[in-house]
């Protein structure tokens, strides 16, 4: 069976993902630090998108 190629997400929709992601860890005390987390977690799932964009073996 092939696998079926999904939609890429957007942009909003990769932070909205990183925000949801930086929710759910317990070591996060204050709005600053939850702001950098999602920052990182959305630069972190930008670049994987863009590399796996460049070289789709992966």
């Amino acid at each position: 069976m092939k696998k079926q190629k999904q939609e890429p997400l957007t942009d909003e929709q990769l932070f909205v993902s990183a925000r949801q992601a930086a929710l759910r860890v317990d070591f996060i005390q204050t709005v600053d630090k939850l702001r950098l987390y999602t920052c990182a977690l959305y630069s972190a799932m930008l670049w994987g998108k863009h590399t796996t964009d460049r070289d789709p073996s992966w």
